[in-house]
Parts: C-alpha cells; structure tokens; sequence
C-alpha cells in the first residue's frame, strides 16, 4: 500500500490548486480497499480502489460526470482524468516507506 504520507501529499497538492471534490483513484493493491468519503470542512476526499486499468478508466469517467474537480492516483488515473480536461491532478508518487513495505512484503511472500 502506498503510505498516508505519499497520499495526503497529493491530495495537499490538489487542495492548493483549488479542489474542492477529490477522489484518489487507484488500483486496490496500492491503496486500502474500501471505498470512503470523507469532508474536511468543506473539501470531500473519496477513497476509489480499483481492480485493473479498465476499472480506473472506468472510475474516473464516472467520477468526472458526477463534478469532480480533482484527482489523485496512479499513472493511469491521471492520464484519464488529462483526457477528460480535469485540470486539478496530482500523481501519488511512491515514497520510501512505500517501496520498504513494498520490498519487505515481496520477501516474505516469495
């Protein structure tokens, strides 16, 4: 999972350009797995997982119909929401408790 930090980094980035709506969209073995809406005085925060690409395209067309201003997630999530002219995007880069877990996991599942 990516770590609280990489995520409510981009999501700081997105309140600074203006989000109002944010959704954090991305595949669910990279963020928790469940869907939760969350309002912080006056800023709704979504939490989407995702099951593949196709369901991140999917997502964010969804979300975009419903008055998304921004999105955070994955490469795929931001390259959708370009497509659908979503200004406000912040790509959830992988920090160094990310890729420890990440490393840390893979030697005790493999």
């Amino acid at each position: 999972h990516t770590s609280f930090i990489d995520i409510s980094t981009a999501v700081q980035k997105l309140i600074t350009q203006g989000s109002k709506n944010i959704a954090i969209v991305s595949a669910n073995n990279i963020i928790e797995n469940a869907n939760i809406k969350f309002d912080f005085g006056g800023i709704s925060v979504r939490l989407c997982p995702c099951i593949d690409d196709s369901d991140i395209i999917k997502k964010v067309k969804e979300l975009y119909k419903t008055g998304i201003d921004g999105i955070a997630g994955d490469i795929k999530a931001i390259l959708t929401a370009a497509s659908l002219n979503i200004q406000n995007r912040a790509y959830i880069t992988s920090g160094d408790i990310s890729i420890s877990k990440a490393i840390e996991n893979n030697a005790i599942y493999h």
